[in-house]
């Protein structure tokens, strides 16, 4: 794939992930908030 498919492709996941945020599903927000809003003591430990 050539750069420019890749960042539409990463664009449209976003959009689709923010939309399933904003309606509230469960499997979305538990994925966006390890990704966001992990504590700092978990992130380390990952590293």
């Amino acid at each position: 794939m050539e750069p420019e498919e890749l960042e539409g492709l990463r664009r449209a996941n976003r959009e689709v992930l923010d939309e399933a945020w904003i309606r509230g599903e469960p499997d979305c927000q538990t994925i966006l908030e390890g990704a966001t809003n992990q504590p700092r003591h978990l992130r380390n430990i990952n590293q």
